[in-house]
Order: structure tokens, then sequence, then C-alpha cells
């Protein structure tokens, strides 16, 4: 039982959650240091949305990911109907396949997966 590596305890694992949270902090950062200034606060924030949103072809890339996890080798997850929306600040992906919804969020860098329960009544 102590001898099993604990995936969630390894380097890479850590690396991996600090390469994807890191422009939330900074931008979180940025917020907390600039509430003084109200204007500024504004123009940072809007800068740093527009930066830092993905491309609308970059959701392929989580996508990938999850198709290539071993619990989903498979199912139908090869078979999608992706549609992309680009908005000015962010992205928002409606993914389908047989019997699965999924809705990503691209701000910030990367693509966040919204709760099923947060969007369900509005497909």
């Amino acid at each position: 039982m102590w001898d099993e590596p604990n995936p969630e305890d390894s380097p890479k694992a850590f690396w991996a959650l600090a390469r994807k949270l890191w422009l939330p902090i900074f931008f979180l950062v940025t917020i907390l240091l600039n509430w003084d200034h109200p204007i500024e606060l504004a123009m940072r924030s809007i800068l740093f949305l527009l930066s830092t949103k993905p491309s609308p072809l970059s959701v392929y890339l989580p996508i990938e990911k999850l198709c290539s996890q071993p619990m989903h080798q498979d199912s139908d997850l090869y078979r999608l109907k992706v549609e992309v929306q680009d908005y000015k600040f962010f992205c928002l992906a409606k993914i389908e396949s047989t019997g699965q919804k999924y809705i990503l969020v691209g701000i910030l860098g990367g693509w966040w997966p919204l709760q099923s329960f947060l969007w369900e009544g509005a497909l």
C-alpha cells in the first residue's frame, strides 16, 4: 500500500498543475495590487484577458489528451462534434459525443471544463 507511487505527489504532476495555474494566479495578483486604481485595473485586466485568450483551434489538444486516456480508448470519443465560438475575451467550445456533452471555456491561457450542472438546462 505504501509502495505504490501516488501520481499527485510526483514532480511531473506538480509542474503540470503549476504550468496550468500560473496565469490565473498572476491575474489575481494583478487585480489585488491594482485594486485602489480602478482605471488602471480595468486597462490591465482587459489587456491581460485579450493577450491570454487561447486560439480556437487549440481546443483539440485537450480533446486529444482525453481520447488518449486508457479509460476512453474503447469509447466513441473519436466521433465528436465540436463547435467553437470565439469571443473577445474567451472562447467557448461545445463538444458532443454519443451520449456525452462537454463545455470548455478558453480563458487565461488554457481550456477549463465547466461542470455539467451549470449548463445542463442551457443546451
